[in-house]
């Protein structure tokens, strides 16, 4: 594959020193030459697709002329000559080494955007051990979040897409394996892991599938395009609108469909990407006031309390009550709301020990003819190990523009 952005200021790496002559002397190559000489060598050899040649020249010019201002551009230049020649793990190696000793250098995203192309390049199909893809998840990932703004995270967002979607079919393949032989929980367990860590993937509606839901994924063409009215119910999947770069342009959409009558889901949004805009049809925020606590709730324990009874969200189809609190896993929930229209109704309040009540974990709307619904309860946590209650509560949510009627869903 060719590296989509070729090293920094390459086009414009000719040195304005004076060339000097090649000597003929047998023992050349133990002989210090001027900087200009083996720069320009390396760069030649480049050029010339010889990429062998760079990196060990380029290895020269640092090793004679260690102080000069050539050696660091040396040695991102020597990477990049190795990642061209194939040698993925000395082009990692040299990558670190640059990034240990240039940490403040202008180029050191550059390095750290191709040591994860490296581990990108040797991503094995998914019958084979995938230790390389993780390692390669995590340095795209180093790659977005240390330089959000670069060139370089852009490219690295759309091979973490691939990256998670590779992880998440080894999962499934494993689930597979294990389903053929009889062994039911290992399969569950492995189809739980990708409905819960690559919860954007393309495997989601599989695995949903084998354990027992029916769901249709919206890609981008869907969400912009189909007939949305189909559905009952859509769902909006955890941090969607920080991973689905197409959701926020296809956000009117939803909330047409919602005035048109569907129910809308949508599940816990992080607070940088969720309060930045308004993409409920009121005013709602995240981000907690200075001086309050975190808008979750970490004690699965933690007691609930009913803010209206009579609430259809907790009746229909089925009748809430605290018993279906009991037996979750982790956490309540995450990423509730702390400020909100008041024409949101909020249905339970719940707080961590020694914490006041946060009633923005499950807060609800009608709009135009239909339900829009922000949740944080933790269903992407309750669903996938089976949590009854959690399972009763979700239907309830789906339910809500058709009460009394059973849902087909979209996610």
């Amino acid at each position: 594959m060719r590296l989509l952005f070729p090293p920094p200021r390459l086009a414009a790496a000719i040195l304005l020193l004076a060339l000097s002559g090649c000597g003929n002397s047998k023992n050349e190559a133990y002989i210090e030459k001027p900087v200009d000489d083996l720069y320009n060598k390396a760069m030649d050899a480049l050029v010339d697709e010889r990429y062998s040649e760079a990196a060990k020249t380029f290895e020269q010019v640092e090793s004679q002329h260690p102080y000069s201002a050539w050696a660091t551009k040396s040695q991102m230049m020597g990477v990049y000559s190795l990642y061209e020649n194939g040698n993925y793990d000395q082009a990692i190696i040299a990558a670190d080494r640059f990034i240990q000793l240039h940490p403040g250098n202008r180029d050191v995203a550059y390095a750290y955007y191709l040591k994860a192309i490296c581990y990108y390049m040797q991503i094995t199909d998914v019958g084979r051990d995938q230790k390389i893809t993780e390692l390669a998840l995590k340095s795209l990932d180093d790659v977005v979040r240390r330089f959000p703004d670069s060139k370089y995270a852009r490219d690295a967002k759309l091979k973490l897409d691939f990256t998670r979607d590779h992880l998440a079919g080894k999962e499934m393949e494993i689930g597979r394996y294990y389903l053929n032989r009889g062994e039911y929980l290992a399969a569950m367990n492995r189809f739980k892991r990708v409905i819960e860590n690559f919860q954007t993937t393309t495997h989601v509606p599989e695995a949903l599938e084998r354990l027992g839901m029916h769901v249709e994924m919206l890609d981008g063409v869907a969400l912009a395009f189909s007939d949305l009215s189909r559905f009952n119910a859509i769902v909006v999947g955890v941090r969607a609108y920080e991973l689905r770069h197409d959701l926020p342009g296809a956000n009117q959409r939803l909330l047409d469909y919602v005035s048109n009558g569907g129910t809308l889901v949508v599940q816990y949004e992080r607070d940088f990407a969720w309060d930045r805009a308004q993409y409920a049809p009121y005013p709602a925020k995240i981000g907690p006031p200075a001086g309050s606590p975190l808008p979750r709730i970490t004690d699965e324990n933690s007691p609930v309390k009913f803010l209206r009874l009579d609430d259809q969200l907790l009746n229909t189809p089925n009748k809430i009550t605290l018993e279906d609190f009991k037996g979750w896993v982790q956490e309540r929930g995450l990423y509730y709301w702390t400020q909100f229209d008041p024409k949101y109704t909020a249905v339970l309040a719940m707080n961590d020990p020694g914490e006041p009540d946060q009633n923005g974990g499950l807060v609800y709307a009608r709009y135009g003819k239909g339900t829009y619904i922000y949740t944080g309860i933790a269903f992407f946590r309750q669903l996938p190990e089976g949590v009854p209650g959690a399972y009763r509560l979700f239907v309830n949510l789906l339910s809500s523009s058709q009460p009394g009627h059973s849902s087909s869903s979209a996610r």
